[in-house]
């Protein structure tokens, strides 16, 4: 009886535990929600001040130019 109830306990804490996790998962908080938007938004912001396609050209700001340059040349020594 005493390992029936342990038993119980534990599947108990268990579901528990798998019901927290899916419960915050589906709903993240809304704080989240926003960080996720702000930083999807900085990253588009991005993206269309540092990169231009035109056609079939891809064009880089002259900054981000220098940044790729200077990581490839060490990524080469």
């Amino acid at each position: 009886m005493k390992n029936f109830c342990l038993s119980l306990l534990i599947i108990n804490t268990l579901l528990f535990s798998v019901n927290s996790l899916l419960s915050t998962a589906i709903s993240p908080p809304i704080n989240t929600i926003q960080q996720l938007e702000n930083n999807s938004n900085s990253q588009l912001n991005f993206v269309t001040n540092e990169i231009q396609i035109i056609g079939d050209e891809i064009l880089f700001s002259e900054n981000l130019q220098n940044q790729l340059e200077t990581e490839i040349l060490e990524a080469q020594k």
